[in-house]
Order: C-alpha cells, then structure tokens, then sequence
C-alpha cells in the first residue's frame, strides 16, 4: 500500500443539459487539481455532440484547470465515444495506479459506439472509474444515474452522487482513496499470451 503517482483521466460533459451545475463541477475540479502531486499524469477529455482530447497526458495540473474553467456548455452529448476516447488515452500511461473521472448527468443521445463496446474498452485499462452525476432511482424509464453507477462499479470504481453534498471536499477525498488504494498482483502460470481474461479467487482473513 504505497502512496505512489498515479494516472488520471477527466471526462468532463460540457454539453448544452449540464449548463446549470457547470460551475459546481469546475470548483470541484479545482479542488482536485490543488491536491495532485507532481507526478501525477493527467489528462482531459471534453464532450458534446463529439469528444475532443483537449489535453493529452501531462504533468500540469494547472492546464487542465484553466481549460476546464474557460469552456462554455452546448451541443449533444455523445458520453460513449468520450468514455471510449479516455480509455484508450489512459493506456498511454506507465503508471500503476490509473482512474478515470467521469463527470456528466449520465445521458447519451449522440455517439457511434454502443454501451458493450464501452464496457469491453474499459476493461482493457486496468483503471478505475469514478462518475459524478446524479442518483440512481427505480424506474422503467430513462435512469441516467444508474448508467453511471453501472459504469463506475463494473471497473470498482463508485458513483458519486450529486446532491445536498459539497462536490469540492469530496474531490479532496477521492485523490486521497486513489493514492492509498490497494494494487494486487499476480503471475499467471499460464504462460500462453491468448488474451484471455483469467479467473482469480482471493481470500480475506483478520491477521
């Protein structure tokens, strides 16, 4: 359990539905940005009607913020294409530890690849994804939130709910679980390289 750099990628929705929390979501950017290390790898990802990798993977967390900060909401939001687009980028890192952080009200109404495409994609990453948007809820209809819940867990990785919640302190204490989350590894005595997935089991006991 190291406290060690890590790789972190922004998914940030600037599409016209996202205008009235726009500021909130860049304050808790920010906050994020104040507690990044030095070698930290970051990256952003914006996205409409299209995505756009506004900056590749850097040291400096200062030009994210200020792009992050100068960009106004329009446009349709092709939220797959953008999660498919960072999870390619995030695989341009050496770093151990990686996370990608989706913020977005969970919609999609405009892009080429499909939810199964996306999935597969962010399994190849070995990255966290942490989304920020709203609150799942039952319902047959459209559940954005729970599309971003989905997401989140199926890389273990969390939904963080908006809501009455400060998102800026939760910002803080989201870089902190990214740096003191535990990385298990292993070798497989399989040596045939099929790409295959493996199936592991792992037993937990008090010491």
């Amino acid at each position: 359990m190291d406290d060690e750099p890590v790789a972190v990628g922004f998914i940030f929705d600037v599409s016209g539905s996202i205008w009235r929390r726009l500021q909130e979501y860049r304050l808790a950017a920010r906050e994020f940005f104040k507690n990044a290390d030095t070698d930290d790898e970051l990256f952003l990802v914006e996205f409409q009607s299209a995505p756009t990798l506004v900056v590749p993977l850097t040291k400096n967390a200062g030009e994210i913020d200020y792009q992050i900060m100068m960009t106004q909401s329009k446009g349709l939001t092709a939220l797959f294409d953008a999660v498919y687009l960072a999870a390619n980028q995030i695989k341009k890192s050496a770093l151990h530890k990686k996370a990608m952080i989706l913020v977005s009200d969970g919609g999609d109404n405009h892009s080429r690849y499909n939810l199964f495409e996306v999935q597969n994609a962010l399994r190849e990453t070995d990255s966290l994804l942490y989304s920020v948007g709203p609150a799942p809820y039952d319902t047959y209809g459209e559940n954005n939130g729970r599309l971003l819940k989905n997401l989140a867990e199926m890389t273990g990785g969390r939904l963080i709910e908006e809501g009455d919640r400060d998102l800026s302190d939760l910002a803080k204490k989201m870089i902190v679980d990214l740096r003191n989350r535990y990385v298990l590894y292993y070798s497989p005595t399989d040596k045939a390289r099929d790409g295959r997935h493996h199936h592991i089991s792992l037993c937990y006991s008090h010491l």
